[in-house]
């Protein structure tokens, strides 16, 4: 098994970009766009550049409030509702990462 990189630094955005590229062909390919499509236009920007380890549920929460309440032009709650579970699979995926060995 190789070994494994300190992770304690990394941003979201690598993480993300990691995630999609895993996923890429495990789901069907609407699913992917879709995946995709939430996590450029919603999480990127909003949380790129945080540290991964940083990244908590009040950091998603005002993000969905953001998206509910201020962004023009204003977008569907279910897509809004999407965004927080795919969310919730990386959260889920997020403790995984660090549980096997990302904090030494």
């Amino acid at each position: 098994m190789p070994e494994r990189q300190d992770r304690t630094e990394e941003l979201t955005a690598r993480y993300l970009e990691a995630w999609l590229a895993h996923i890429r062909g495990r789901v069907q390919a609407r699913t992917y766009q879709g995946y995709e499509g939430l996590i450029r236009l919603y999480a990127m920007p909003a949380l790129a550049d945080l540290p991964l380890r940083d990244v908590g549920p009040l950091d998603l929460q005002s993000l969905y409030s953001f998206l509910l309440q201020e962004r023009c032009p204003t977008i569907a709650a279910g897509t809004v509702l999407n965004l927080h579970l795919v969310d919730l699979l990386l959260q889920r995926l997020r403790l995984m990462w660090f549980a096997f060995g990302a904090f030494k």
